[in-house]
């Protein structure tokens, strides 16, 4: 008898919640059994509030979306990256594979980072529709430079092709193409090399574009008058200061002040009789008499070696990138390999390579290290030490993040940077190249045309139900990134929630706008809605 009676109370139990799910999907739940129009008992003031509590969601919604597509056009488009890398909790892999590239990992392979500039390097060039000469500009910019020449109409009689300094092969590192009036180097220059060039002539450079001719110590050579001898008194105490350098030889502190006592005597010493007055170029000072200028043949040759020097030792950005991720011993290690035969090669042994031996572990290395300690410790946190063990990892890795990942993003941005800067005004009103699309990018622009839809739809009131269930469904996804639940690490910030925080109560206050018609209340619901049930006319044969 009594389970007869509890069966009967569950049966109708469900009925009613049947039914009510069935009218709050109609639209007539929680207001009446008569219809959105029947508002006697729902107040005023209660319609009111949720409608507005419908339009401020609706337009934070379209605001976050419009700055989000505002930035767009901007050499830094908004991206949602860094939110989903930080995801943690038991959804954590989904949404940090939803990047691409969760740890940066790209960043450090040289094969990635060169296909990534080839593709940038075809949508900046595509965009900007840059002609033969910006296009040339650019391949100087990221490719290695080969055979570098510079104009010069002839060499001085002074410089002697023959005794061009010459490199490991036995071939002078520059040569002279009388032909095309060319001075040519076919690869990087040694200082030494620079310095032997410029040594072939007796050029000095003062500054602001004034080379005089050089003398036999090196000063600028003048016409005329007389060295200026320095005072006795600073020759005695200058000649004092020598001898003290000689005693406290070994002693670097001491000599360095002694060194600078001596530059601030003002004695320049010619010989071991004469100790002129050192002018402010540092060459002895002189009555009367002008500098001579050098011979403009030599002068044109040293310009030449000057420009030389920039063009072939300038690194390209593809050059620098290899260097970051290939040759620099700090970065990338040093490994002794046994096999195929004994050898030092740049790289960093792991732990299943018994052959090989680390000299210098790279910092590439420690990072990768670093990702695979936490993503063990994250995951075998249970109580409270071990997610503080698993916290301090991640500041650690963060912080080895920005060691390794920091200076080649650094680069990247400083080549764009440098590219934009061969555009005409014309082609900046181009605004920025569009973005490759990848992962994170169709995943950025999901969220932000998911703001900007549901945002206008709940405003203008339209297809609010549906639209606030979105909504919902929306926040909830970003509430699951970083659930505020117990056991999952929190990002550190102001706010302080435990379970529920501001995405799970907007997310809740959209469901319960999803349950009340208040497109109906307030918005083009409610006009489509009277439109769709105007009664039909009645003709006039049924009047009568």
């Amino acid at each position: 008898m009594q389970s007869s009676r509890d069966l009967t109370i569950i049966k109708g139990s469900l009925a009613w919640l049947s039914r009510m799910v069935g009218e709050v999907w109609a639209g007539t739940g929680f207001v009446g059994t008569r219809g959105v129009n029947d508002l006697k008992q729902v107040s005023v003031v209660a319609v009111v509030l949720i409608v507005v509590l419908r339009l401020s969601i609706g337009w934070q919604f379209l605001y976050e979306g419009l700055w989000k597509y505002d930035t767009l056009d901007s050499p830094a488009p908004w991206s949602a990256e860094g939110y989903l890398k930080a995801a943690q909790g038991p959804f954590r892999d989904r949404f940090r594979s939803m990047t691409g590239d969760p740890d940066d990992l790209s960043w450090l392979d040289h094969g990635q980072m060169t296909q990534r500039w080839a593709s940038w390097r075809e949508r900046f060039t595509a965009h900007y529709q840059l002609d033969a000469d910006q296009q040339k500009d650019l391949a100087k910019l990221i490719d290695p430079p080969g055979a570098v020449a510079v104009s010069l109409a002839a060499l001085p009689a002074s410089v002697n092709p023959d005794k061009f300094p010459k490199d490991a092969a036995k071939k002078p590192v520059i040569r002279y193409d009388a032909a095309k009036k060319q001075l040519v180097a076919s690869g990087p220059l040694l200082p030494a090399e620079v310095a032997a060039l410029k040594e072939m002539v007796d050029v000095l450079d003062l500054g602001d574009s004034i080379f005089a001719k050089r003398d036999e110590q090196g000063n600028p050579l003048r016409e005329g008058g007389n060295i200026v001898e320095a005072p006795a008194d600073d020759v005695a105490f200058y000649k004092e200061l020598v001898d003290l350098e000689q005693k406290v030889d070994g002693n670097a502190k001491q000599a360095q002040r002694l060194a600078q006592l001596k530059e601030a005597t003002g004695v320049l010493p010619i010989n071991e009789t004469l100790f002129a007055r050192k002018g402010e170029d540092g060459s002895p000072v002189r009555e009367g008499g002008t500098i001579v200028r050098a011979d403009p043949q030599e002068i044109a040759y040293y310009k030449a070696i000057l420009t030389l020097d920039k063009l072939v030792n300038g690194l390209s950005y593809s050059q620098r990138l290899t260097a970051l991720l290939k040759a620099d011993p700090d970065r990338v290690g040093v490994e002794w390999k046994n096999d195929p035969k004994p050898e030092l090669v740049m790289g960093t042994a792991t732990a299943d390579s018994p052959t090989d031996h680390n000299v210098r572990y790279g910092e590439i290395q420690v990072y990768k290290d670093l990702i695979q300690e936490y993503e063990t410790a994250l995951a075998k946190a249970q109580v409270d030490y071990q997610l503080e063990h698993a916290s301090r990892i991640g500041t650690k890795l963060a912080a080895q993040r920005a060691v390794v990942i920091g200076p080649v993003k650094a680069l990247d941005a400083q080549l764009q940077e440098t590219a934009r800067k061969l555009l005409k005004p014309s082609q900046y009103s181009l605004g920025a190249i569009p973005s490759a699309v990848t992962p994170v990018l169709r995943a950025s622009q999901q969220a932000m045309w998911g703001l900007l839809i549901l945002g206008t739809l709940l405003l203008l009131g339209l297809g609010t139900r549906p639209a606030a269930i979105a909504g919902a469904v929306m926040l909830m996804s970003f509430y699951l990134v970083v659930p505020p639940w117990p056991g999952v690490p929190q990002p550190p910030g102001p706010e302080h929630s435990f379970v529920v925080n501001k995405n799970l109560i907007e997310a809740l206050a959209l469901i319960a706008i999803a349950a009340l018609p208040t497109g109906s209340w307030f918005g083009l619901d409610g006009l489509i809605r009277k439109l769709v049930n105007r009664p039909a006319p009645v003709a006039p044969s049924a009047k009568k």
